[in-house]
């Protein structure tokens, strides 16, 4: 084989490792740090759903709010109104001064609020929303800006 051949095989295999590392980056890098978003929902969304519902198993009387609590090593905070509906933050990565992020449940759409720090009424932390991801899911996150 003459060289030409050689270095156009090996180009081409660089190139196609590079294609498919820049296509599998996004989903490992979501799964193994936590960043809220489709992916990493996808992958854990039964721990999700198991945390709402030990949160709301905690949460028996209206109007009350809990303090943050480690469940399934995410930090949580949960609410419950006088009309019986949920409002849960799961916190599942800090990156301190480069922000936080994590999940919003709630049986009905959260209140708005204008606030350039937090534009959402949810327990915990000051948060902003992010995307809907189903009917009673959202992600979160505080940029710390």
């Amino acid at each position: 084989m003459n060289t030409v051949v050689k270095k156009t095989r090996r180009w081409l295999w660089i190139l196609c490792f590079c294609l498919v590392l820049c296509t599998i980056s996004p989903a490992i890098w979501t799964s193994i740090l936590h960043k809220p978003g489709k992916v990493d929902f996808w992958l854990y969304h039964t721990k999700y759903d198991s945390i709402v519902r030990t949160m709301k198993a905690q949460l028996t009387h209206p109007s009350e709010a809990s303090t943050k609590q480690l469940i399934e090593g995410c930090e949580v905070c949960g609410t419950r109104s006088e009309d019986g509906k949920y409002t849960i933050t799961i916190k599942t990565c800090d990156w301190g001064h480069l922000g936080m992020f994590g999940y919003l449940y709630a049986d009905a759409p959260p209140a708005s609020k204008n606030d350039p720090y937090s534009d959402i009424d949810a327990p915990g932390e000051l948060w902003m929303k992010g995307d809907r991801l189903n009917n009673n899911w959202w992600t979160v996150y505080n940029n710390l800006n």
